[in-house]
């Protein structure tokens, strides 16, 4: 989004995040935020008899699939980004996205087990589906 406040209509919001897809036999993360589809912030307003801020633009959609997963804590995201917060009437924050996260082993452990869905949950945000089907 823009930083204008002319006119009656309000500003831009933010982009919206995209679609991101990444099959590997191997897959594996080593920092946060490594994978990401975030919605963009907006810092535009529009003006009335208030100030209005626009609002954020909803997370992405993020699917992979390996056959081997070891992925850091918080290292895939998929998060809305924030709305206007500087005027009088706030802009909201952009929805959360999808994460899919399909793997055999998943951080070492069989998929299904107790130790795997916790990594998954750990390593997105938010917390991804996933399945066994590679």
């Amino acid at each position: 989004g823009g930083s204008s406040c002319t006119g009656s209509g309000p500003g831009p919001g933010g982009g919206g995040g995209g679609i991101l897809y990444i099959g590997a036999h191997t897959l594996q993360t080593d920092d946060a935020a490594a994978i990401s589809s975030i919605g963009g912030s907006s810092d535009a307003c529009a003006t009335g008899s208030y100030k209005y801020g626009a609002g954020g633009g909803a997370g992405g959609s993020v699917f992979l699939q390996a056959e081997d997963a070891s992925l850091v804590a918080d290292s895939v995201q998929a998060t809305g980004g924030f709305g206007n917060s500087s005027n009088q009437r706030v802009g909201g924050d952009g929805g959360q996205g999808r994460v899919r996260i399909d793997c055999t082993t998943c951080n070492g452990f069989a998929h299904g087990s107790v130790d795997s869905d916790a990594a998954l949950d750990g390593a997105a945000n938010p917390d991804p589906g996933h399945s066994v089907t590679p």
